[in-house]
């Protein structure tokens, strides 16, 4: 599991700390992931959108989980999602 956000790595290493996050966090300061993956944010209080993907070894997106209004429902919705990706062949 990875994180992706336009903070700076500095930012990331205290938020990491702060909350006890088990993975890494990348600062995309270029915003080369957000365009890539289509989650900038034209408008609003934040520049970018609160996506989850799910992406298999191979690179195939399997899930992508857009939760802004109910952010903690994205956690059951992506662990059922890493659930079918283990059972399938």
């Amino acid at each position: 599991m990875i994180g992706v956000s336009p903070d700076s790595d500095e930012s990331h290493q205290r938020f990491r700390e702060r909350n006890g996050l088990p993975f890494h966090l990348v600062a995309d300061g270029e915003r080369e992931l957000i365009d890539l993956y289509d989650v900038r944010r034209r408008i609003g209080p934040t520049s970018t959108k609160r996506v989850t993907y799910l992406i298999a070894k191979g690179g195939t997106i399997r899930g992508v989980y857009h939760h802004e209004l109910a952010i903690g429902k994205n956690q059951g919705d992506v662990l059922t999602g890493l659930r079918e990706l283990n059972s399938s062949p």
